[in-house]
């Protein structure tokens, strides 16, 4: 992005989410299954009665493979981000990323030596960067961007997860030292790391800020 951003469903591709009778259902989105030309879905049921969530897979048209994995297999939620670069501009001497494609990664972590995750879904889109008022006036970028609701529909999806299942979204202090040896932007909410000019946190939706020489990182997490 440069200075604005427009964002619009139509420019991610996601699976369909619903809850019915107190099931949480997700199903490969129907682009991706025009696309495979019906060779590949998968649909994840979450039932909170069961104690169980299963994973139901076609692959080539014909294999078929169904997985039930039960709450107490289940350590943790994961939840990861990757960014591809698609455009870049120069200012003078600083060359830097206009715009990326994104990709939001859920899976299951078990409590299971031979597998330790289990991927459900990709919510993937078209991304944005903040360059600002200098990026578009000496780099090229443009006034306005637009982005997928990749962030927000995976996050969504997220927090419907983690109240089904009653697991909690990663460990909560596992990422707590790489962010303050690596980021300075970091969420005050749940204290992990974002990219530089990123609003609102991957994980949680927190604000961003960004730690100055000399910040106190205790001050920043308790908002002051």
């Amino acid at each position: 992005m440069s200075v604005h951003t427009f964002t619009s469903s139509l420019l991610a591709v996601k699976p369909k989410v619903w809850v019915e009778d107190g099931v949480l259902h997700a199903r490969t989105s129907l682009l991706m299954q025009v696309l495979s030309l019906g060779s590949h879905s998968k649909h994840v049921a979450v039932d909170p009665s069961a104690h169980n969530v299963r994973i139901e897979s076609r692959s080539l048209w014909f294999l078929q493979s169904v997985r039930d994995v039960a709450f107490d297999d289940i350590l943790y939620i994961d939840y990861s981000f990757h960014a591809t670069g698609t455009s870049w501009g120069g200012a003078w001497t600083q060359f830097q990323r206009q715009d990326q494609v994104e990709r939001f990664k859920v899976s299951l972590v078990l409590d299971d030596e031979r597998e330790t995750h289990v991927h459900l879904f990709n919510f993937t889109g078209e991304g944005a960067v903040q360059t600002g008022t200098f990026g578009v006036l000496m780099g090229g970028d443009s006034w306005f961007d637009a982005a997928g609701d990749q962030d927000a529909a995976s996050l969504d999806y997220i927090e419907l997860l983690c109240a089904a299942t009653g697991k909690k979204l990663t460990k909560p202090w596992e990422y707590a030292d790489r962010i303050q040896n690596e980021s300075p932007h970091r969420c005050t909410d749940c204290g992990r790391g974002a990219m530089a000019g990123r609003a609102t946190c991957y994980y949680c939706g927190g604000a961003i800020m960004t730690l100055e020489d000399g910040d106190d990182d205790e001050d920043v997490f308790d908002g002051g």
